[in-house]
Order: structure tokens, then sequence, then C-alpha cells
């Protein structure tokens, strides 16, 4: 769980808003139609005054049932998918701040250090996932560069199949998408879980469905 968690658990309240709304819709709409199964409008002008008053109580809820069955559909594809763009954005623009460099963050100890070039890739690893575990993305961008010019220093003595070279390359490789790409394609998952439950919800909108996908990328995020 990281500090823009919020933002994924204000998508899920969003869409379990929503889903709610929308099944609690059709549920109604299953009983309505079965109010007018059951209580048909009479044919005859002799029927008795409570079945055609209870006929037309029938057809009134089926009526307004089936309009908030079309009101939570265009809530759904609306609204709530308004809200979540706005979380979005706001997503966006926090995960844009968060790993902008920051000289305040340098750790000048750690630069003189890479500076030097006596750095060993499990070195280059080690201080990789510390500034990562501590969300130094500075220190992190730092490290990826020092790493990928070690390694091609490397390469070029030992060969670019050298397993050293390769083991630095990879922390040069994992600086380079160290930029928030993955809490954004996180969110965007369940974004689109979403959508395609406003293109098909007879057959997606529901809570059981998104919790099974989601809970666990809500809990991780």
């Amino acid at each position: 769980m990281s500090k823009f968690n919020h933002y994924a658990v204000q998508l899920d309240d969003i869409v379990k808003v929503a889903l709610k709304e929308y099944t609690d819709a059709v549920e109604r709409l299953k009983k309505a139609e079965a109010g007018k199964r059951d209580h048909p409008r009479p044919t005859s002008d002799l029927a008795d005054a409570s079945h055609v008053a209870a006929a037309a109580r029938a057809e009134a809820e089926y009526a307004e049932a089936s309009k908030a069955l079309h009101d939570a559909k265009v809530k759904m594809q609306g609204t709530y998918r308004e809200q979540i763009k706005q979380t979005r954005r706001e997503l966006e623009a926090e995960v844009t701040k968060a790993y902008m460099a920051d000289p305040a963050k340098v750790d000048t100890v750690a630069l003189e250090l890479l500076k030097s070039g006596i750095l060993g890739p499990g070195e280059y690893v080690h201080m990789w996932n510390e500034a990562v575990k501590t969300e130094n993305h500075t220190m992190a961008r730092l490290i990826g560069k020092y790493a990928g010019e070690a390694a091609a220093a490397r390469a070029e003595k030992h060969g670019t199949t050298d397993p050293d070279a390769a083991q630095m390359r990879q922390v040069e490789n994992a600086a380079r998408q160290y930029d928030g790409r993955e809490r954004m394609a996180a969110f965007d998952h369940m974004v689109d879980l979403y959508e395609r439950a406003c293109r098909e919800p007879e057959a997606l909108a529901n809570l059981p469905r998104w919790e099974k996908f989601t809970a666990g990328t809500v809990e991780a995020f």
C-alpha cells in the first residue's frame, strides 16, 4: 500500500455505489415484472375494483422500475464515469509531482559513492532497493543512471553478455520505468473493468465480480 492508495479506494467506492444502484434497479424491475404477471389488467368491465387497483399499482410500479433502471444505466455512463475521470486526473497530477526530481532528496554521500565507480552490481541493486523502499525517487533515478554507465563500461571490456553488466543494466532499466506508470496502469486496469460493465451491464455489472477482480489491486495500490 502506498500514499496513492486513497485514489484506488475512492475509485472502488464510486464503482460500488454505481453497481449497487444498477443491481438494485435490476432486482426492482424483476419484481415489478412478476407483479404485472400476477396482477394483469382485467379485460372485463365487471372486474372487481380491488383487482383493477392492484393491476394499476403493478403497472405503475413497472413503469417506475423501468425508469429507475434506465436512470441507473445513464448514471453509470455519465455521472459516475465523470467522477472516475476526475479521480484519475487527481491521481496523475500527484504521481507526476511525487516522481519529479527533488534536490532535497539527493543523498550526497551515496552520490559520491556512485561517482567513484567502485560499486559492483550487487551494490547497485542494494542501493536501488533501498531507494525504492524509502520512496526516494530522485536517488532511484540517479542510481539507475550510474548503473547504466557502469554497465556500458563493463560491457565494453567483457562483452554485452557479461552477467555483471546485465545485472547493472537491469537496475538502469528499472530506473527508467520508475516514474509511477505502474500506479496509473493499475488504476486504468480497474477503470477498464468498469468501462466494460458500462458497455455490458447485464453481463458484468455486479459487485461480486468487481470485488473478485479488484480487491487485491485496491489493497496493494
